[in-house]
C-alpha cells in the first residue's frame, strides 16, 4: 500500500448556542479509497472512530452551552472552545503502518500511537515486535514504529527503546 494512497478526510464544524459559536472542531482522519479487504477493514475502523468522536462532541457541545448560559447570566463574555483531532503517518512499509494521533482541547494535548498490519488490516501491538529484554523498557507506555526502530511515548516525550530493524 502506497503512502500517497492514504488521504486525509478533513472536516470542520462549528457548534452553536443561540446562533453563537461555542465549540469549533477541526478533524483529520485517514481515508483508504482502496478496495482490498485490509483497506476496507481499516476504513471501517476509522469511520467508527469518527462516529464516536461526533457523539463525544455532541456531549461536549451540551456542556459548552451550559457554560455559555452561565456566562450570559453572570454578564461575562461567551466562552469559545475548540477541539482539534489530527494524525501523522510516522512510518510505513509494505507490512506496517504507524500513526500518531493528536487531540488538543482547552490547552491540553493528548497523543496516542497506533500500529497496523497492512496485509490483514488489523491493529498490532508493538510488544509483539520487541525482543523479550526490550519489552521491559515499555513500562506501560504506548509505542510507535519508526525508521530508527520502536519508540516508547509518554507525557514528557519519546524514548527509542529498540534500534534494530523490524523483520
Amino acid at each position: 500500500m502506497d503512502a500517497t494512497f492514504i488521504t486525509p478526510q478533513e472536516w470542520e464544524h462549528d457548534y452553536l448556542w443561540e446562533e453563537q459559536p461555542v465549540l469549533t472542531c477541526r478533524c483529520s482522519l485517514p481515508q483508504f479509497p482502496g478496495k482490498s479487504r485490509a483497506e476496507r477493514r481499516m476504513e471501517r475502523h476509522w469511520r467508527h472512530v469518527e462516529q464516536v468522536l461526533r457523539r463525544w462532541l455532541e456531549t461536549y457541545h451540551a456542556r459548552c452551552c451550559v457554560l455559555a448560559e452561565e456566562a450570559l447570566e453572570a454578564s461575562k463574555p461567551l466562552p469559545s472552545y475548540s477541539v482539534s483531532v489530527s494524525y501523522e503517518v510516522i512510518f510505513q512499509d509494505d507490512r506496517h503502518l504507524s500513526l500518531l494521533w493528536r487531540v488538543e482541547t482547552k490547552g491540553m494535548r493528548t497523543q496516542k500511537a497506533e500500529l497496523w498490519d497492512l496485509r490483514t488490516g488489523t491493529p498490532l501491538n508493538c510488544r509483539r515486535l520487541l525482543p523479550r529484554k526490550a519489552k521491559k523498557k515499555l513500562r506501560g507506555r504506548s509505542c510507535l514504529l519508526t525508521e530508527a526502530g520502536i519508540v516508547a511515548l509518554d507525557g514528557s516525550g519519546s524514548e527509542l527503546i529498540w534500534e534494530k530493524a523490524v523483520p
